[in-house]
């Protein structure tokens, strides 16, 4: 038999013997010159985004289901699919996407199990404007799905913006292009051991060249966007993100050792390294929203500092109050505007277990001023409780061999410590204190223990030596 709809043709003819655990025998094509029919089942949500665009092309499929159905059988599905010179339009700034073509296959396996499926749509090929469009995907065995796709694929970003109706963005000029192997297997009941069995490979290469365009939600232009960013095998790597807005400039690059491990949510060791340099940072152009808004008055010149982490994705998404690993900051410099000094050679390294924060090192310079920091936080987890009970202890040492307080007390031209300390500086600084904190669903007491201070005042000629004391504080007195 044969049936009509809106230019749709499909043909149906079956057989069914219901003695033999209802054996089906059926077969279907369909033939349409659009996607119209399809589309007619998207939500009705999506109806006013569909309307701006129409559509064309040979539209098919053929499917075929044979086999017993009943008494725990499964019939043998085959389904072939696909379109041919085939185009979409977007009316509203007449950019269409044409040259459509794919070929697509779907069976339910010699098993008729999910176990056995496979989807594959294979010859994709489009031409977005004067960009292509290239792709093939094979999918096996529903249950864990085993996964092949290829892209080729490059675009003018202006047309593409304009082609999805991008309305929140304007101005857009730059291209991109995308090219990716990818081939996984992915356990659904337990993502984890997908990547245990080692049958997974990728390859992606991203580049972006020369973004442009203007937002409604950002108030300055962003420019000179450049993209170059790899994956091959399990190592992910941007080699370069950069961009401009105002007077600001902001460069990263970065490295991720296994970025299956950290999708899979795995226990296996990730290591993450990101570097930034910049050479301008107005945060008061970047934060003032308004003509008539103050922002944060600050600007920041040849920034250059290096992050790097040294954990697994569980111990970092799982955990329940802070990330867990090692996390460093390396070599941070900086050069601020209303803090007229220099901060260089700023390093630090933190360890964080379940219940304890250790910096294991911090140390720097601001001009001539150095510092060196070290310190437990011992059972900060209960900090995140909602009505704690327990002792946190806080444990520190900070030595210096420079300290001069012009270098740390001074913002916006302002120095904010008496004229006679303004040259003040202490040498040889050591310092070691303990701190006791006593929750019972909120502070119920504070002990603060101070057993070294040591230094050498250089102006007034002050030398301390043995300093200590102990502060003990209650919900009643101090």
């Amino acid at each position: 038999s044969e049936l009509f709809i809106e230019q749709a043709q499909f043909a149906m003819a079956a057989n069914m013997d219901i003695d033999d655990d209802f054996n089906l025998d059926l077969s279907f094509s369909g033939k349409k010159p659009n996607f119209d029919l399809f589309l007619a089942f998207a939500p009705e949500e999506l109806a006013p985004l569909l309307n701006r665009y129409e559509n064309g092309g040979d539209v098919y499929f053929n499917a075929s289901v044979k086999g017993p159905s009943a008494n725990g059988n499964s019939p043998h599905i085959e389904v072939d699919f696909g379109c041919a010179e085939a185009f979409v339009e977007n009316i509203e700034v007449s950019k269409e996407v044409n040259q459509l073509f794919f070929q697509g296959h779907f069976t339910n396996g010699v098993r008729n199990h999910p176990s056995t499926m496979m989807l594959s749509i294979s010859d994709f090929n489009a031409t977005p404007g004067t960009g292509i469009f290239k792709g093939d995907i094979e999918v096996k065995n529903f249950e864990s799905p085993e996964i092949d796709m290829e892209v080729n694929s490059t675009f003018d970003l202006n047309f593409l913006a304009q082609f999805l109706g991008l309305e929140d963005v304007q101005d857009v000029s730059g291209d991109v292009s995308l090219k990716m192997n990818f081939h996984d297997i992915i356990d659904l009941d337990d993502p984890s051991k997908a990547i245990e069995n080692l049958n997974e490979s990728y390859y992606t290469e991203l580049e972006v060249n020369n973004l442009n365009f203007t937002s409604r939600d950002f108030h300055l232009p962003i420019r000179d966007v450049n993209i170059l960013a790899s994956m091959d095998g399990h190592k992910a790597v941007v080699e370069e993100f950069s961009f401009k807005s105002g007077n600001s400039d902001l460069n990263l690059k970065a490295s991720i050792s296994d970025l299956p491990a950290i999708i899979h949510h795995t226990d296996i060791p990730v290591d993450v390294n990101l570097d930034i340099t910049s050479s301008m940072l107005d945060f008061a152009e970047l934060t003032k929203v308004l003509e008539d808004s103050v922002g944060f008055n600050e600007q920041v010149k040849n920034l250059s500092m290096g992050f790097q982490f040294k954990s697994t994705a569980k111990a970092i998404t799982e955990s329940p109050n802070l990330p867990l690993g090692e996390f460093f900051v390396k070599k941070l410099n900086a050069e601020l505007t209303n803090y007229p000094h220099r901060l260089h050679d700023f390093n630090v390294d933190i360890m964080i277990d379940t219940i304890d924060f250790n910096v294991l090192d911090f140390t720097g310079y601001i001009d001539k001023t150095d510092f060196h920091f070290d310190g437990k936080l011992g059972n900060y987890d209960i900090w995140f409780d909602e009505k704690p009970k327990g002792i946190t202890t806080i444990d520190f040492n900070l030595t210096s061999d420079l300290l001069q307080l012009k270098n740390l007390l001074a913002y916006g031209g302002e120095k904010n410590i008496p004229k006679d300390y303004h040259e003040e500086e202490f040498e040889n600084l050591k310092i070691h204190a303990f701190t006791e904190l006593n929750f019972q669903e909120k502070l119920a007491s504070a002990e603060l223990r101070i057993d070294k201070i040591e230094a050498f005042m250089k102006v007034h000629k002050m030398h301390f030596k043995r300093f200590g004391g102990l502060l003990c504080m209650d919900r009643n007195l101090i």
